[in-house]
Order: C-alpha cells, then structure tokens, then sequence
C-alpha cells in the first residue's frame, strides 16, 4: 500500500492523537476545546484577517486560546510551519505553538520565546490540556 504524502494525511494523525489526549473535536458538544481551519469568536476571526490556522486549542470553558497547531504534509519545513503558527499564536495571544507533520513535532512558547521544556527535555509531541495550562 502506497502512501500519499499530503498535508491531510498529516491532519488525520493530528486529528487521533488529540482524541487520545482527551482534546474534544466535536463541533456540537458543549465542551469542545479544538477548533479546525478557525477559531471560537468572531473577533478572533477578525484579528485573524481572514487566515485560518491549522487547528486552534482552547481550555474547556473558556474563549482564550491556549495553542496554536500548524500542520504540514510529512517532510515539509517544520520551522516555517513554526514560524507560521507563531504568526497565528501572535494574533490571538495563544501562547503555544506546535508545528508538526505528524511524526516531527516542535513547540515554541510566546511568552519565553522558546520550546517547551518537560522533566528538562524539549517537548516534541502534542500535550492533553492539563499540562498544555501548565505552561
């Protein structure tokens, strides 16, 4: 079986490994916290411009995002995918990023200007909701 190279490809790992991280997707529940292509409010859309982010996290409850997630096809340059992210992160005030293809993944936070750090290793994977406000 051949496989396809494409940044979908990518999203659709992005896409479980949220789910197993108890990150909630589903456009009708009560308790979503993962927003896909836009964002929660109507005044993030306009700080926005138009743009629209690869997914944008946000803690259950609340309308501030916490992570911006910029996602490229397997191969792609992950530090312009960061630098992208970071560009989306600046707009709503997020103050992480991850850039990932779904196998590579790296992280910046805004508010240091620099990757998360975990038990002194520099996180390289998405992260349930609870440590993401750890940061």
């Amino acid at each position: 079986m051949k496989l396809l190279n494409v940044e979908r490809d990518a999203e659709t790992i992005i896409d479980y490994k949220l789910k197993n991280l108890a990150w909630d997707d589903y456009p009708y529940s009560g308790k979503r916290t993962v927003w896909k292509q836009s964002v929660k409010t109507d005044e993030q859309k306009k700080k926005l411009g138009g743009k629209r982010p690869d997914y944008v996290l946000y803690p259950k409850d609340s309308n501030f995002p916490i992570a911006v997630i910029e996602v490229k096809k397997r191969g792609a340059n992950i530090h312009e995918a960061l630098n992208q992210g970071l560009d989306y992160a600046q707009k709503l005030d997020a103050p992480l990023v991850f850039a990932t293809d779904g196998v590579f993944t790296k992280t910046l936070h805004l508010k240091v200007n620099k990757p998360l750090i975990l038990n002194h290793e520099e996180v390289d994977d998405l992260v349930r909701e609870t440590l993401a406000l750890q940061f």
